[in-house]
């Protein structure tokens, strides 16, 4: 009858070695792979930013050069006729957004551009339009955008913006007047901005102050 080599286990000290060497790769790699994960919504975000301003220039192309409508505070509740939809001013609850129903819509046919990946409010929307692209912005109610033709600098004048609001720091109605909405700062403390010449790239929120000084992201009449 043959013996089995006998062959000691782990000892408790090398299981705690292995333990203890787990816990730290984990802690090096877990911060590696969830800047990895934020960036790459951050390019996600991006994408989605680019789509709208490309939608809207086409909307403005189809009406005269001009850019959506826009509605604001709790005028626009479950109003038609703006660049997007929404339903209950403040928002910031599921489903409080239904892009499908807005005027860029038929331009993107795809309402998972409006949403940025990093937004956990479920609201369907988290981008503003800037409100200086509309006639008398601090006048609450309807706004007819303004011709493309008038913008100055259009690669210097943002268009769409994630909009972090004094009402919670979501979206709240889709329109960014300042002083009470502000760039979110919601990838990695910075946001994404779509500006009138198509083109979007991330930006800190200091470099979005409104009004800016230099006047990099206004509205100027040629």
């Amino acid at each position: 009858m043959t013996r089995r080599a006998w062959r000691p286990g782990f000892t408790l000290i090398e299981l705690l070695t292995v333990i203890a060497i787990i816990a730290i790769l984990a802690g090096i790699l877990f911060p590696v792979f969830a800047k990895a994960r934020a960036k790459a919504n951050q390019a996600s975000c991006l994408s989605n930013l680019k789509q709208l301003a490309a939608a809207a220039i086409m909307y403005a192309n189809d009406y005269d050069q001009k850019l959506p409508s826009m509605w604001d505070n709790a005028q626009g509740d479950n109003q038609l006729g703006g660049w997007t939809f929404y339903k209950n001013f403040p928002n910031g609850h599921p489903d409080d957004y239904d892009p499908s129903r807005g005027t860029l819509f038929p331009y993107t046919k795809n309402a998972q551009i409006f949403e940025c990946p990093e937004d956990d409010t479920e609201q369907r929307c988290s981008y503003a339009i800037n409100a200086i692209l509309g006639p008398n912005p601090t006048v609450q109610g309807f706004h007819t955008g303004i011709k493309l033709t008038r913008i100055a600098r259009p690669a210097g004048t943002f268009l769409f913006l994630e909009e972090g609001s004094n009402q919670g720091g979501h979206t709240d109605d889709g329109y960014l007047l300042p002083p009470g909405n502000v760039a979110s700062g919601r990838h990695l403390d910075g946001s994404n901005v779509a500006f009138c010449d198509g083109h979007a790239k991330w930006l800190k929120p200091e470099s979005i102050r409104y009004p800016n000084p230099s006047g990099d992201f206004h509205f100027e009449t040629r």
